[in-house]
């Protein structure tokens, strides 16, 4: 975080000497590396393709301008080395050469861009991210018949040649290195994003075509925010800024007068779930530096494409006489829709978590906070006492006058022949259930349970009442048990680590409860997902949910009514009191209950 601060003060302290030129297109965010050459490859683990079209008009003059892009993230394993490459190249043009309305400057610039994103933290909720961007650029400049507006002209391009009248005329090019940095939080029901785009460090160096020796550098900075705020399960308010200041030399006509800088401000109502690969429509409304009114409007027909049409309209023209340029403009990107494992579309939103259900989720997560410290004392007892008994045995010593070897003088323990706790005057305490294990270090001391699991039962057992040590012997044994028409019927599907995908032996399972539920209509099914203590809080909450998920649209898709379905999660907030790292797998279950409703 200093790192980034620190480039943004430096950046801040390079713009200060620059002058500025008014960017040429509205929608500056839908062509990333024209805004910070870090955004290539920022947006999703895919591709994003896009097209885009401008016509800008003044009481003057009027050009046009095209630009196209394809942006691609790369990453081996991203999930465990947390790094990814964004690659992307680029074409933006503007002008005409139409002999009968010919632009006086047309440009061109082709660019490569390449990035690095960092996951800082395990969750994916910090995120930043470095680019560097190549460019070549070349133009034709003829001003007979015609004049510069510094409003939608620009470029970065000097002539040296003149005509007689002193007109500007000939080719101008010039390559260029751009540099960007970009830091993004995400965060519950929000995301914050700030970066910076830095253009033209090695111009007018690297000018290839005419001769330049100004050293002065003609720099374009870009700062950009962004605030996300999840407002509805499947909807944000999106804040966006944008500051845009370019340097650049000219001699043109009065408006040179004018020190011009862009800084888009608005506001857009976003749909953030295109899971459900449906038409959508977004609105927004932004405004450059307050001078100009740009309704906004974005529509997904579904399957990654989205087109974004915006009317930027000059406003208080009389007050502002240094921006008077109207701009339409349309766009267009494309994305391939994320799919799971299983072909369906992915959910790559936010969960929206209501101010209810995070006080829900906060109690129930200290409720099993508190579980787990008691359980852990008890196993750090038990293993002390185990400890003192192993290094009593190894060595052979029983202290005098301790016969028992617990620690206790026999002058003062009660139970000279058993050994036992100092707080207990030497004797064990009590062992309710019978299994061996005193109850103060007995995970559950009115259930008996073996040595190994805490003095807890296993919590599965088969019809015979014999333990189940694997998933697989549980499906086997579910596989000849009697649906008994009982009123309420539970069951267990279980998933490997980290995963919410169904095994091949949970089908068996599952298929004899679809049989069950046609048989009987007047049951209901009740899925609850949950977790293992391995991950953070939320990775924990979001695979539980998942998990109830899946087996909720297998029953569907063999066509049992979602009227009939309820599915819930609880994430690591309900865990079995398992102590056995190898019966952890009990944890990553789902508990499928059948109800009879009389």
């Amino acid at each position: 975080m200093r790192f980034f601060l620190l480039i943004i003060l430096t950046f801040l302290s390079f713009i200060s000497h620059l002058n500025g030129q008014d960017a040429r297109l509205s929608q500056i965010w839908s062509f990333p590396s024209m805004m910070n050459p870090s955004l290539v490859g920022a947006s999703d683990d895919q591709f994003l393709a896009g097209l885009g079209y401008s016509n800008q008009k003044t009481k003057k003059s009027e050009v046009n301008h095209q630009y196209a892009f394809l942006n691609g993230r790369f990453a081996k394993d991203y999930d465990k080395t947390g790094k990814a490459f964004g690659i992307g190249a680029s074409f933006y043009q503007y002008g005409s050469t139409n002999p009968i309305n010919p632009s006086p400057l047309t440009a061109k610039f082709f660019a490569l861009t390449g990035a690095y994103h960092i996951r800082l933290s395990k969750d994916e909720s910090h995120i930043l991210s470095f680019g560097s961007q190549f460019a070549f650029a070349s133009a034709t400049a003829s001003e007979k018949g015609s004049f510069y507006e510094k409003e939608i002209n620009g470029g970065g391009f000097r002539w040296t040649n003149m005509d007689s009248s002193g007109l500007r005329k000939d080719i101008a090019g010039y390559m260029d290195w751009n540099l960007g940095v970009n830091y993004k939080y995400t965060g519950e029901n929000i995301t914050i994003e700030a970066g910076v785009g830095a253009y033209h460090f090695t111009h007018p160096q690297m000018s290839v075509i005419t001769p330049d020796k100004e050293t002065k550098l003609r720099g374009r900075m870009v700062f950009h925010g962004k605030l996300d705020i999840q407002v509805a399960p499947k909807r944000a308010l999106v804040f966006n800024n944008i500051f845009w200041s370019e340097g650049l030399y000219w001699r043109s006509n009065w408006i040179d007068l004018y020190t011009l800088v862009a800084n888009w401000s608005g506001v857009e109502f976003m749909k953030t779930d295109m899971s459900d690969n449906k038409f959508s429509m977004n609105y927004g409304l932004y405004t450059r530096s307050f001078k100009t009114a740009m309704p906004y409007l974005s529509a997904s027909p579904g399957r990654g494409v989205n087109l974004r049409i915006s009317y930027e309209i000059p406003i208080a023209t009389q007050l502002y006489q240094s921006y008077t340029a109207k701009r339409f403009e349309l766009s267009v990107l494309y994305t391939p829709i994320k799919r799971d494992k299983d072909g369906k579309p992915k959910n790559d939103s936010r969960k929206y978590i209501s101010q209810k259900e995070r006080a829900r989720r906060d109690s129930l997560l200290q409720k099993s906070d508190s579980l787990q410290q008691k359980q852990l004392e008890k196993k750090r007892i038990a293993d002390s006492i185990a400890n003192l008994r192993n290094n009593g045995v190894k060595s052979g010593a029983i202290s005098a006058g301790d016969s028992d070897g617990d620690g206790v003088t026999d002058a003062v323990d009660k139970c000279p022949d058993e050994p036992g706790l100092l707080t207990n005057e030497g004797c064990p305490i009590g062992d309710r259930d019978g299994d061996g294990l005193s109850d103060n270090v007995d995970g559950c001391p009115d259930q008996p349970g073996p040595v190994e699991n805490q003095g807890c039962p296993n919590i599965l057992k088969t019809s015979s009442k014999k333990p189940i040590y694997n998933p697989e012997e549980y499906y086997a044994s579910m596989s000849t048990a009697d649906f008994s028409l009982k009123d309420t019927v539970q069951f267990y599907t279980f998933f490997d680590l980290n995963s919410a995908r169904l095994t091949q032996n949970s089908y068996v399972l599952l298929n004899k409860i679809v049989e069950f539920l046609r048989r009987n209509s007047d049951y209901r099914c009740v899925i609850e997902g949950h977790a293992d203590f391995e991950g953070n809080d939320e990775a924990n909450w979001k695979i539980s949910e998942k998990r109830a998920s899946v087996v909720k649209s297998y029953l569907t898709s063999y066509g049992i009514s979602g009227m009939r379905l309820q599915s819930s999660y609880f994430g690591k907030t309900r865990m079995l009191p398992i102590f056995d790292k190898n019966l952890m797998w009990m944890n990553r279950r789902d508990e499928i209950l059948l109800i009879k409703f009389k």
